[in-house]
């Protein structure tokens, strides 16, 4: 929630609490990549229904302007949700990226980081060894 929460408060961080409750609402009903399941369904064994027809009318101009309000809300937090999501994934496959395969008689490059050197300064050091073949 602290990842989610960051990216809509003020510098002062003082605001975060009115964005506290519709960002936990967006976190629990978006799709997550581990389980392919919505949190809410999870826990509750129902889907929530979000946008429900009114069945009278509201008279109240606070409390239409306060549902149209939640429903940008819901709205920009529901693209930015999946904006961070998106981002989560791509740094994550970077870093999961495939090793590569080592075949007989390809040339390769030895780091002098995996080797131990007494010598007193390594930053004049190269930083690969000559390429070497593979047998």
């Amino acid at each position: 929630m602290k990842q989610y929460l960051k990216y809509y408060i003020n510098y002062n961080q003082d605001n975060w609490i009115k964005y506290l409750s519709i960002t936990q609402f967006v976190y629990n009903i978006s799709i997550h990549e581990t389980i392919k399941q919505i949190l809410f369904f999870i826990n509750y064994k129902f889907y929530s229904t979000i946008y429900k027809i009114p069945t009278i009318e509201l008279d109240n101009l606070y409390t239409t302007i306060k549902t149209k309000y939640l429903k940008f809300l819901y709205d920009k937090f529901k693209n930015k949700l999946l904006f961070i999501k998106n981002q989560m994934v791509k740094y994550y496959n970077i870093k999961r990226m495939k090793k590569p395969s080592f075949e007989k008689k390809i040339k390769i490059y030895l780091l002098y980081k995996n080797i131990t050197i007494k010598q007193p300064n390594n930053k004049l050091n190269f930083k690969k060894f000559k390429p070497f073949i593979i047998i």
